[in-house]
This record gives structure tokens, C-alpha cells and sequence, in this order.
């Protein structure tokens, strides 16, 4: 089979070919659980077909989220986890893909509500993947110019709410530490299932080692072929001088253990009547 990256490239001109409809981004209605969120203003977007969890979640990739999406939630169950902050060694690993594909994931359920807060204030880019245009985020909340409810969007036909990072800071470790942002995913995680949060990378800023103090788990994503071995120890002697909690780690740009699992992941659905259109198909744009 091939690469994740070739696959994903695949899947999004074939959907590009298929539908070209505008997904749109609106106000959460949060049913209360602890403080209740008010609504935010509707904002358009446009996901970006690499979110194959979003847009086909036919596709052997976007199966292999679900498998993680099992993980999680056997180690929710088990450990009281709410809480994962998503992190690599260096950039351009995947980990803001990964960590969107995850929180669509989770939010196909439809009694699984879920936050993605984009914490990476250097160069955040959740907003960009979702096409979104709106500015607020979270470091007009840390700075005192909105409230958190102010920053939120949910992404349509999913519980996937997202609190985009906003404007960039040159140094945000202040920001960071501070009680505001411990106490504001505190009370997230009243309000959602899940709270995910994308970091900057580990070995670059100090940013994730402070982040990891607020969370319950961390997710190293290491790209294979790109990562240098000696990087992941490094990135997992950092986590270990804080104290974090490292739940597990997903290798991206890799091949499948094997590589039938392609063809034999469409030819068991096909004999099953899967095909793209059975219950769990993905939802169309409107």
C-alpha cells in the first residue's frame, strides 16, 4: 500500500472531483454541562480535503482513525482521561492533521461532544485547515480581550467544536502558564467529552512543556522516514522532565504493517454492501 500522504492526496482529488460544496462552520449550541456556553457568530469555512475524516470516512486512512478513536476511548474508560495534547519533536509531522482527523473522529458520535483548541500562539494553523475566516481565538481570550465562548465554532454535521489559536504572539509562555488558561480546560472538560489540544512542536519552544501541565495525556506524532530516531528519545526525555503523561504516539507517512490492507479493506466492504453507502457514510455539505 502506499504512503499515508499519497493516499490522502488521493482521496482529496477524488473528492475535489466528486463535490465541491462549501462545508459551513457554525455556533455551537452547547446543551449546559457545568457553564453553559453562549453561541458565536456563523462562519463560513472550507475543509481542506486532507481532513479525510471529515470527508470520506470510507477511506482506509479515515478507518484507521477509528481504530485510534477505540484506543482513546478504552483509556478514557480506564484512566479518567479528558484531556490530550498532541505534540511532535520538530514540524511538518502531521500533528495539526492528526489532531483534527482524531477530533472528527470522536465527534461522529453523536453523544460525544468534542473541543479542539488550536494552542500553537506562534503559528497556529487549525483555522487554516478548516478554511475558517474568523480572527478571535484563544489568545484574545488569554489577553483579556474576549471570553472563551467568544472564540468558539463548531464545524457543521459534527460535535467538533474549535477554539482557533488567533493572533500570533512572539512569546506566549506567560500566556501559557497562567491560571487562566489551567482553570478555562478545567472547565472545558466539564462541558465536553473531550478536549484535544495542538501544540507547538517539542524540541523547537518551550510551549508544550508548559501545555502538558494542563492535560491529561499527551499524543507524540513522529513522521516516519523524517524524524530522526534520536529526536523521539529527545522529545520523550522532555515530556518525561515535566512529568507528562504520554499516552501513546502515532506514526504518520508510513506504510501499513501491510500492504494488502487497502484491498482488502475495499473488498470486505464491498462484500458486506458497505460501498460508501451505509450508515456510518460521510455527511454531506450544505
Amino acid at each position: 500500500m502506499s504512503k499515508i500522504s499519497k493516499a490522502l492526496e488521493k482521496a482529496a482529488r477524488e473528492r475535489i472531483v466528486k463535490e465541491r460544496q462549501e462545508p459551513i462552520v457554525t455556533a455551537p449550541t452547547v446543551r449546559p454541562r457545568g457553564d453553559a456556553l453562549s453561541p458565536v457568530a456563523t462562519t463560513s469555512s472550507h475543509v481542506d480535503p486532507h481532513i479525510v475524516a471529515f470527508h470520506d470516512r470510507h477511506n482506509p486512512i479515515a478507518e484507521q482513525y477509528r481504530m485510534l478513536r477505540t484506543h482513546l476511548h478504552s483509556i478514557k474508560q480506564d484512566q479518567g482521561l479528558g484531556s490530550i495534547l498532541f505534540t511532535s519533536a520538530f514540524s511538518n509531522e502531521g500533528k495539526t492533521v492528526t489532531a483534527l482527523n482524531v477530533a472528527l473522529t470522536l465527534a461522529q458520535n453523536p453523544d460525544c461532544r468534542v473541543l479542539l483548541i488550536d494552542a500553537d500562539l506562534r503559528k497556529g494553523s487549525v483555522k487554516r485547515w478548516l478554511g475558517m475566516e474568523r480572527a478571535t481565538g484563544l489568545t484574545d481570550v488569554l489577553c483579556g480581550r474576549a471570553q472563551p465562548h467568544e472564540a468558539l465554532v463548531r464545524v457543521q454535521t459534527t460535535n467538533l467544536t474549535v477554539m482557533p489559536s488567533g493572533p500570533t504572539l512572539q512569546d506566549p509562555s506567560d500566556k501559557l502558564h497562567s491560571d487562566l488558561m489551567r482553570s478555562m480546560i478545567h472547565q472545558f472538560k466539564r462541558q465536553f467529552d473531550y478536549v484535544l489540544v495542538d501544540s507547538p512542536p517539542l524540541l523547537i519552544v518551550t510551549d508544550p512543556g508548559i501545555l502538558c501541565q494542563h492535560v491529561d495525556g499527551v499524543v507524540l506524532v513522529v513522521r516516519a522516514g523524517h524524524t530522526p530516531r534520536r529526536s523521539v528519545l529527545q522529545a520523550q526525555d522532555r515530556l518525561d522532565q515535566v512529568k507528562a503523561r504520554t499516552i501513546g504516539t502515532i506514526l504518520t507517512h508510513a506504510e501499513y504493517y501491510n500492504p494488502l490492507y487497502q484491498k482488502y479493506y475495499r473488498a470486505y466492504n464491498e462484500e458486506n454492501g458497505a460501498n460508501g453507502t451505509g450508515s456510518d457514510s460521510t455527511p454531506k455539505a450544505s
